[in-house]
């Protein structure tokens, strides 16, 4: 008869953050690789209908095309440094800061073409519904390769914010013009702070939001400077 396995051994060994952390990152390309297809078609539709819609949401969208196809080459690149603690850092940090911006960008496209070109609107839509999961994931990842025993705590001691949810928010902040800029990312950043204890993907559906609709808060910020100070800002 074969003996139990002894604490510590190769059955706990296939359990290490490691493990989980590279399966989290498979997850992550695979939902990257949809989201650069799915960008990719909506940049090349917008531009055979292009007496549909203007010149800058084609550019927006060649551009968001651009951004999360790097993204999935960052992903791709992810595993290979997993053992690698700087690497990995930075590579996170980049993939973050490009989601907030792909995020963003297909949430404001989408209400652009939602006037104009709604099967457009629908496809930037879903661009923005992949960037958002692979936001999910990479906090999950980040989660799983620093903080492995956090998922297990309770929601009420729960107390850390996600820093994927952070940078999202201090990302949608770097659109509004300067001199609101600090105000408004206080204002967000205590929001999400009184959601600490709840799940993670809390932290993440409000930071989705604040940036989807960073650009529209840029414009009322604008339109009220406008109105008081009578002219051109």
């Amino acid at each position: 008869m074969n003996a139990e396995p002894l604490p510590g051994g190769p059955s706990l060994a296939a359990e290490s953050p490691y493990s989980h952390a590279a399966s989290l990152a498979g997850d992550l390309v695979r939902t990257l690789a949809r989201a650069d297809i799915r960008a990719k078609d909506l940049a090349h539709g917008l531009a055979l209908r292009r007496s549909r819609v203007i010149s800058s949401d084609i550019d927006l969208a060649l551009d968001l095309a651009e951004a999360v196809g790097n993204l999935h080459i960052a992903a791709v690149r992810l595993p290979s440094v997993i053992d690698r603690p700087r690497v990995v850092a930075a590579r996170t940090a980049y993939l973050v800061k490009g989601l907030a911006y792909a995020s963003t960008a297909a949430g404001e496209l989408a209400l652009q073409l939602d006037r104009v070109d709604p099967r457009g609107g629908a496809q930037a839509r879903r661009v923005a519904q992949a960037c958002g999961e692979a936001t999910t994931l990479l906090d999950r990842f980040t989660t799983a390769l620093h903080s492995p025993g956090e998922a297990a705590a309770p929601l009420t001691t729960r107390r850390r914010v996600s820093p994927a949810a952070q940078w999202l928010i201090g990302s949608a902040a770097l659109v509004l013009p300067a001199a609101d800029r600090a105000r408004y990312t206080e204002e967000w950043r205590g929001e999400l702070w009184d959601l600490a204890a709840e799940p993670r993907r809390r932290h993440l559906l409000h930071a989705l939001r604040v940036a989807f609709h960073a650009w529209s808060t840029r414009r009322a910020v604008l339109s009220a400077r406008r109105d008081d100070d009578g002219g051109e800002w």
